[in-house]
């Protein structure tokens, strides 16, 4: 049986009744039927001072520059295929058919269900952001594959333009994977397996917003590195594989607790730009664990606590609302990630980077992307009058 998602029950709609009661800013914001238009101009949300204010560097790795990531080639740019914009949420126990996603086998056996692959790229959007990037003067971080890229555009409703550069390079990004202990807590409770109660929305609301060692590392212990890396190469997410790798939890993020590197380059705290990007994707869509959690997550990663990287580089620009976000930061590694809405726009933005500049380079790139979306000239005429509209 296949379900098709229906509009009515998409999380951005969904939010409008209940924002108040999660302190979302703005979720009730949709692409098409965003609450304020291009004549309002509203300001990036300014949190309130976390509960928990802590560093957000991660622990030491003691392992080989993450510089050194696979060299596979980036994937050959083609149109952006049907099957990639079609949402289909397949039972558990079901194969679903490959003209709904794209199959892959991950490590363990089991069919890919996942939807948003992201194995091809919108052809005028990949060059766009190539232009726009080495015009920035990120070609050098890009050719020495020290930056990672992923974008996603989600303006038109039922549809998802994707772009990327060195987005399959698993590189250590620090507290970014925190999420992939997020999701793997949410399912878990799902299932039955733990309890849901104030504590957990608590210390995952602190481990995300204001990125807690202390509370992702009781996250890691509550979920067992095992059981994330189950979550991560679950066919229903398939956020790992043993091809690119992708989000990977190995330790928690402090000095005690076992190890579970990851089997590609040995790192315990690692991402790709796909990986990361799919996961906001599937967020924004309500295919998170279910469409309740999904939106339950979107309030734990909300409003962020620390405005640097992305968050600093939109800083004061109108219309914009970090709807979700999760960034990382150790000695010379800086990434980022967000779900944005920016007037009647909204997209996916990951950077992921090794350089000491990471900072800068974090909020140079977001500036970037953002223009990119905004401008949208990579569109369909009629998709792009349909992004346009409040």
């Amino acid at each position: 049986m296949r379900v098709r998602v229906s509009k009515s029950l998409n999380p951005r709609v969904i939010a409008i009744a209940v924002t108040a009661t999660m302190m979302v800013p703005a979720v009730g914001y949709s692409a098409r039927n965003a609450s304020s238009s291009r004549k309002t101009k509203p300001t990036v949300s300014k949190p309130a001072t976390p509960s928990v204010p802590v560093a957000e560097p991660g622990t030491s790795e003691g392992t080989a520059s993450a510089a050194a990531a696979e060299a596979a080639q980036v994937p050959n740019v083609v149109s952006y295929s049907a099957a990639e914009k079609v949402v289909t949420v397949p039972p558990a126990d079901a194969v679903a058919p490959a003209g709904n996603v794209t199959v892959v086998q991950p490590d363990g056996g089991g069919q890919c269900r996942a939807p948003f692959p992201f194995t091809k790229k919108y052809t005028r959007m990949q060059r766009v952001l190539e232009r726009r990037l080495r015009a920035a003067g990120l070609g050098r971080y890009l050719d020495k594959k020290q930056l990672g890229v992923a974008l996603v555009d989600l303006s038109v409703q039922g549809r998802a333009f994707y772009a990327g550069i060195n987005d399959n390079d698993m590189m250590y990004a620090a507290s970014l994977p925190k999420i992939a202990i997020l999701v793997s807590v949410i399912k878990a409770v799902n299932e039955g397996k733990l309890e849901w109660t104030h504590e957990y929305e608590e210390r995952l609301s602190n481990m995300i917003r204001a990125s807690s060692n202390s509370d992702a590392s009781w996250g890691a212990e509550v979920a067992g590195l095992e059981g994330i890396e189950s979550t991560m190469r679950d066919p229903d997410y398939c956020f790992y594989d043993d091809k690119n790798g992708g989000l990977w939890v190995g330790r928690q993020y402090g000095p005690r607790g076992g190890t579970n590197r990851d089997p590609l380059q040995n790192l315990s705290h690692a991402a790709t730009a796909r990986q990361t990007a799919r996961f906001y994707t599937m967020l924004d869509e309500g295919l998170l664990v279910s469409k309740h959690w999904s939106f339950r997550m979107l309030g734990l990663m909300s409003p962020p606590a620390h405005h640097h990287k992305f968050v600093g580089g939109l800083e004061g620009t109108p219309g914009v609302t970090f709807l979700a976000r999760k960034s990382g930061s150790w000695r010379h590694w800086h990434s980022d990630s967000a779900l944005i809405q920016h007037h009647g726009r909204r997209y996916v933005a990951v950077g992921i980077s090794e350089t000491s500049k990471g900072e800068k380079l974090m909020q140079q790139l977001i500036k970037v992307l953002d223009d990119i979306v905004m401008d949208g000239d990579y569109r369909p005429r009629r998709d792009n009058r349909q992004a346009s509209l409040p």
